[in-house]
């Protein structure tokens, strides 16, 4: 515990650089002393020392002392009178005026004496000089009250003066440097996980203190993260806030949003919607409570998506409520009980077209051409649970769900196929009408046994599944004398019912159970042991139209009732080695191999009506796995690790590809089966090595650089075989080797730049794949090679102006492997700039450019810019009422991109997306806190 609260303390002085004081040349100053017992004489560690103006009693500058007792201000105002504020636990607090003459660079207190308290008070006494710290064991607390701030700040600007905390723009939060992985209000989750939650909507003055404290136990001190609970006024602990808000726009658009959230010391009630035509569709109640909080900074959590397809009218609303058994929850004790509903209803038009490349041969592709209109109605309820019990003895977590989904959409589909020399081969026009009803019933649970460190995990699905079809399909060859027009006019009605049983052990450190001593703690030894069954029914009832009868009769061949089961064991054990080197506030170093002897025992049966599809199949496969990791520290501020993981896995074919039912309304693509297909044997290897860097000046930086390779043996392929009519049947197969490679390589960076922030981050993978198949005979290597760059920047001004700039770029190209035939190579470029301005806290405009351009393949290239532009003014007592004008699409050019490759296909073209329109909001947030429970 020593040694907690003196890393505590290190870290956080070395992150002050004078919290709360102006970096203005004039402020030059510098103080110093040392703090004892005025008995012993003893240094005290962890003594606040704060530094106020005189005339206002206003903070200046606040901080800790070290294990040597010193403190040390720099920055300090000259020639301005001030006075030094020493408080410590269990003594009487020190109070001394001072002012530093403008030619007095240093003012030295020397050593400063404080009186331990008598134990017998004979008067409280009250004074304007609260500490705005304390170290409590291992738990640093700022008090609120001791910063001063604007009527309307909430915990989200507090938080920003305090030393070591940084909000970054992304919405993460670090404490100098080091993740802040939670934030708790009162020892609980406030509305679910997101942070902002409760520091954009809680008033800084019904906070007493902010804690920060350790996630756990430090062992490697740079790779701690911390938690934050924000402990409200006894009189604060319970109120509501949300909002309300309506906007109109031209073109008839039109956004509806409201949310309401109460809480208390044991309960927590949000209710939220949104009604609109605006593409804006949220998929779940945080991003609803998270786009109605009072006070957003930073990516909006859901907002009209102009690159969404179609023309999307979601009608939304979800529940979230929490209860809490005990009232005093920590890390190591709760009982809580979290529900969520979530109900979408969402219509959606969609006018696609698209072109497909199909590459044959040097000499020979064909081009699919398809224009299609569909209208989708759907309605979705999800309703999920999520109990959790931890105690000293036990770690339970329960979590059941239920999801309901009604879907019906209808398409009308055109589709040309030309060949390599212009020619039409055949057109086909097909008609589509789907109904979906889709239930899903769920539960995971998992408990953790701490006296044994057992741990089991059980995960069970239920899934109902009707469908009703209807296909009308005309088949047109062009000057085909061998071929005649062909109709389908079929009807589907299949039921599917599948159920999942997930069973998982653990059991770790099983020697010193076995042996009772750690005499054998030469290897940790865990047993684990995963086994999975699955079962599906399916009953398919397949019709055609019989125009001789004029009525529907039965495919007897499509109609057909199977039965599918599955078995997966998994049965292993973990031998585990490691060596460690620690030498205190200098560096650490450890090595760990890790051995995971694994066998797997797979099982497959199918019954079914047609005797083609019978099968019972059983394999027994050795599939182990090891990894070995190095790990080094530098003190509290660097970590690399290098790691090196490899990997056997078998990968077994389905009924879909052993034997199935061939649907020949599938003009253009048939999928063949094959009984004597193999499994596959995936080998992998993973290196990788990451590093994290923790700097001065509240800055981090990490990296991570990784590359995996490997080989499947009796790869799962297929053998193509394209008619005189560019028609398909696909054949699986299995190859003698599949080789493949990915390359990735990260960096993320947080710092503080001329006092202002800055985050950079970074991303670039490739890939690269072979995929040996035969294409009409003759074997082909196809090689499907891909690179993808993404990178961000963001710079906050001041916390008023913000610039963010992001560029993507995604690359691939096809190519078949010692062949004459011309590369299929697509191309995606997508850059952004926006920024935002906050003035006076009441009008804040906000503007983005989107460049993105496409080209491809025989595709001419395709560039576009949306330009978006709004304008928001708070105003009303307490900023809570908003208007806000928005401008979007200003110039009128926004489109959608479709790009997509395949083995030996590349596929583009574009769909109807949101366009121009400009829109009036209004908004207004309701807020009462204190009020009765």
């Amino acid at each position: 515990m020593k040694y907690l609260r003196l890393y505590l303390i290190l870290i956080l002085n070395f992150s002050i650089k004078a919290s709360g004081q102006s970096t203005d040349l004039i402020n030059t100053g510098k103080a110093t002393g040392v703090i004892v017992d005025s008995i012993d004489q003893k240094s005290l560690l962890a003594a606040t020392a704060s530094v106020y103006q005189s005339n206002d009693t206003s903070l200046v500058a606040y901080q800790l002392s070290n294990s040597n007792g010193r403190f040390y201000f720099k920055n300090l105002p000259h020639n301005v009178q001030l006075q030094l504020v020493v408080s410590h636990i269990g003594y009487e607090q020190y109070r001394q005026k001072f002012v530093i003459p403008g030619n007095l660079q240093s003012y030295n207190f020397d050593t400063l004496k404080l009186h331990p308290l008598s134990k017998v008070l004979n008067e409280v006494k009250v004074t304007a000089y609260s500490p705005p710290l304390v170290m409590n064991g291992d738990t640093l607390e700022f008090k609120a009250d001791a910063f001063k701030l604007d009527r309307n700040a909430v915990v989200e600007d507090l938080m920003r003066k305090l030393a070591g905390i940084t909000l970054w723009g992304d919405g993460t939060i670090t404490f100098n440097g080091k993740s802040i992985n939670h934030v708790f209000v009162n020892g609980k989750p406030f509305f679910g996980s997101d942070a902002r939650i409760a520091t954009q909507n809680l008033p800084k003055n019904v906070v007493d203190k902010i804690q920060i404290f350790p996630e756990s136990k430090i062992t490697k001190p740079s790779d701690s993260a911390f938690n934050v609970n924000i402990k409200l006024k006894k009189e604060y602990k319970a109120g509501l806030f949300g909002k309300t808000g309506l906007g109109l726009g031209t073109g008839s658009r039109y956004t509806a949003d409201g949310m309401l959230s109460f809480y208390s010391p044991s309960t927590q009630v949000s209710v939220a919607g949104t009604a609109n035509n605006v593409n804006a569709v949220p998929n779940s109640i945080d991003l609803l409570m998270r786009y109605n909080s009072f006070k957003e900074r930073g990516p909006l959590a859901y907002q009209a998506d102009f690159s969404l397809p179609g023309s999307h009218k979601p009608r939304v609303i979800g529940l979230y409520l929490q209860q809490n058994f005990i009232s005093q929850s920590t890390l190591d004790k709760n009982n809580r009980l979290e529900v969520s509903y979530f109900f979408k209803q969402d219509l959606n038009d969609i006018n696609s077209a698209t072109q497909t490349l199909n590459q044959l041969r040097p000499d020979s592709s064909l081009s699919l051409g398809q224009f299609n209109s569909t209208s989708t109605f759907s309605y979705n309820h999800r309703i999920t649970a999520d109990y959790k019990l931890k105690n000293e003895r036990v770690d339970l977590n329960i979590t059941p769900s239920l999801f309901v989904d009604q879907n019906s959409n209808s398409s009308q589909v055109n589709t040309s196929l030309t060949s390599s020399t212009l020619h039409i081969l055949n057109k086909s026009t097909t008609s589509y009408e789907d109904n979906d009803s889709v239930s899903n019933i769920a539960i995971k649970a998992s408990i953790l046994g701490k006296p044994l460190q057992l741990q089991l995990d059980y995960a069970f699905r239920v899934t109902d599944k009707s469908s009703r079809r209807s296909i009308q399909t005309t088949f047109t060859p062009n000057e085909s004398p061998s071929d005649l027009a062909t109709n389908y006019n079929r009807r589907y009605k299949d039921k599917t019912i599948s159920m999942i049983n997930d069973f998982r052990l653990r059991w770790d450190n099983l020697q010193r159970h076995l042996f009772k001593t750690d005499q054998f703690d030469l290897f940790n030894i865990g047993f684990h042991t995963d086994l999975k069954s699955s079962s599906e029914r399916l009953v398919n009832d397949v019709n055609d139209f019989d125009s001789l009868l004029n009525r529907y009769v039965i495919n007897s061949y499509l109609t057909n009732q199977s039965h599918y089961k599955e078995v997966d064991i998994k049965p292993g054990l973990n031998l585990l080695k490691s060596w460690s080197k620690v030498l205190n506030n200098r560096y650490d170093k450890s090595f760990e191999i890790v051995f995971n002897l694994k066998n797997q025992l797979f099982y497959q049966q199918n019954f079914s009506q047609k005797h083609s599809q019978n099968f019972d199949r059983k394999y027994s496969r050795f599939i182990p796995a090891a990894t070995i990791t190095y790990s080094r520290g530098n003190g509290n501020n660097r970590r690399t690790t290098i790691s090196l993981d490899g990997s056997r896995t078998a990968i077994y074919p389905t009924v879909n590809l052993v034997a199935p039912l061939v649907d020949s309304s599938n003009i253009y693509f048939k999928q063949h089966g094959n009984f004597s297909l193999r499994p596959g044997y995936k080998k992998e290897l993973n290196f990788s090595i990451k590093h994290l860097s923790v700097g001065s000046k509240q800055s981090n930086a990490q990296y991570l650089f990784s590359v995996v390779s490997g080989t499947v043996s009796n790869a799962l392929s297929d053998s193509l075989a394209y008619d005189h009519q560019g028609r398909v049947n696909s054949y699986p197969i299995n190859i003698a080797q599949s080789v493949f490679y990915e390359f990735r390589a990260r960096f993320d960076s947080q710092l503080i730049l001329f006092s202002n922030q800055m985050q950079v981050y970074g991303l670039a993978t490739l890939n690269n794949i072979s995929i040996p198949r035969y294409i009409n005979g003759k074997f082909v290597n196809t090689i499907n090679n891909s690179t993808s760059l993404f990178f961000s920047t963001l710079y906050w001004l001041k916390e008023n102006i913000s610039v963010k700039l992001e560029h993507q770029t995604a690359q691939s190209y096809i190519y078949q492997n010692n062949s004459q035939a011309e590369k299929l190579r697509s191309l995606y470029n997508h850059t952004t700039f926006s920024t935002g301005f906050d003035l006076a806290k009441k009008i804040v405009f906000n503007s983005s450019l989107d460049y993105n351009h496409n080209s491809a393949t025989y595709l001419s290239s395709r560039n576009f810019i949306l330009w978006n532009a709004s304008a928001t003014l708070r105003f009303l007592k307490g900023n809570q009422a908003e208007i806000k004008l928005s401008a979007l699409d200003i110039l009128r050019q926004n489109s959608t991109i479709i790009s997509y490759s395949s083995a030996n296909s590349i596929t583009t073209g574009r769909n109807n997306v949101l366009q121009q329109y400009f829109m009036l909001g209004l908004a207004y947030y309701p807020r009462k806190f204190g009020i009765s429970q």
